[in-house]
């Protein structure tokens, strides 16, 4: 028993991929699938254009952010030394303010009174 092959018909391209015998190959059919081609690749090059938009804003808006949270950290960094640094000023004053005849006892007021805000002490 022979296989007998079906006779194939080859359709031939020409250059922009289009069957020669097709229908499609009129003119005004190419250049509708063409327009059409062009139009789908202007609405992607939209769209990606205007997500690098979105990406670029959302990066200055995001140094922005960071620039103001460095900018609020050096600001108030020292805040809470400084703080805890007034009581020791306001015992410092009180300690000026004792008697010259008691000046042992003022000395021995003032450091108890300053040891007492350090963290070693407690």
């Amino acid at each position: 028993m022979k296989k007998e092959k079906k006779d194939e018909v080859k359709v031939e391209e020409n250059s922009m991929n289009i069957p020669i015998n097709s229908e499609d190959n009129k003119p005004e059919n190419i250049i509708k699938a063409k327009d059409k081609e062009i139009e789908d690749l202007k609405k992607q090059i939209a769209e990606l254009n205007e997500k690098v938009k979105y990406n670029q804003a959302e990066l200055v808006n995001y140094r922005k952010r960071k620039d103001e949270e460095v900018s609020n950290m050096l600001k108030f960094a020292n805040q809470d030394l400084i703080v805890d640094l007034i009581p020791i000023l306001d015992n410092f004053e009180r300690a000026l303010k004792f008697d010259i005849s008691k000046t042992v006892e003022g000395y021995i007021n003032t450091y108890i009174l300053i040891s007492y805000f350090f963290p070693f002490n407690k």
